[in-house]
């Protein structure tokens, strides 16, 4: 670490932040993607909590909408990385 001041304060990301995480990771797999991608189905996030025992309607909506505001960031993402690549001449 000596080589890497920045990382000597680092903390780590709280569990359910790093939970979260690694859900929306896990779940990005399981997205339509057809001409274009298409958001994590509700149905994908609803099956990955019941998994993962969050039961309380609270906890699932907390857990959908931060599945949801990633997924929405993630789909701008690519959105912008289409409009930016070169067309390179295809239809």
């Amino acid at each position: 670490m000596a080589d890497l001041p920045f990382l000597a304060n680092r903390e780590d990301p709280d569990e359910a932040v790093r939970f979260a995480w690694d859900a929306f990771w896990h779940l990005t797999t399981d997205r339509p993607v057809g001409f274009a991608t298409g958001p994590i189905p509700w149905t994908a996030v609803d099956r990955y909590a019941a998994r993962h025992q969050i039961d309380s309607t609270d906890s699932f909506e907390r857990f959908l909408a931060l599945i949801r505001a990633m997924d929405g960031t993630y789909l701008d993402h690519l959105e912008q990385a289409r409009k930016d690549k070169p067309d390179n001449g295809q239809p």
